[in-house]
């Protein structure tokens, strides 16, 4: 029987996932924490998590609409684990998700994968 993962592990195993470029694992692994957390900032900020990591799925498929949409929706979620979660440098993440937003809305697909924005240590 495989180990039960905490909130902490599976918040750790998303931004792994995430940082690897692996947008879809990295959103279900966010997913179980935020639908059953309890505490509404900290279901904001795991939403907002969800929200990036789906949009550059989206943005992987060649959909800039959509991941532009999730990215403009997601963000002031991410902002919102600013304070209450310092060790994952989320200032610097939503300023790099500021500047791909930009690219995303003008329907660009010019920013490469290895180049979409990584949640920093």
């Amino acid at each position: 029987m495989g180990d039960v993962l905490t909130k902490n592990d599976l918040i750790e195993k998303g931004i792994a996932l995430f940082n690897e470029g692996r947008y879809f694992e990295a959103q279900e692994a966010w997913e179980a924490p935020w639908l059953t957390t309890t505490d509404d900032g900290e279901k904001r900020f795991l939403q907002g998590l969800v929200m990036v990591a789906g949009a550059f799925h989206h943005y992987l498929r060649r959909e800039c609409e959509g991941a532009a949409l999730l990215v403009k929706k997601g963000l002031p979620l991410v902002r919102s684990g600013i304070d209450t979660h310092p060790n994952l440098c989320l200032s610097e993440l939503a300023a790099a998700l500021e500047d791909v937003l930009d690219e995303l809305e003008s329907r660009s697909l010019r920013v490469s994968p290895d180049a979409l924005p990584k949640t920093a240590r």
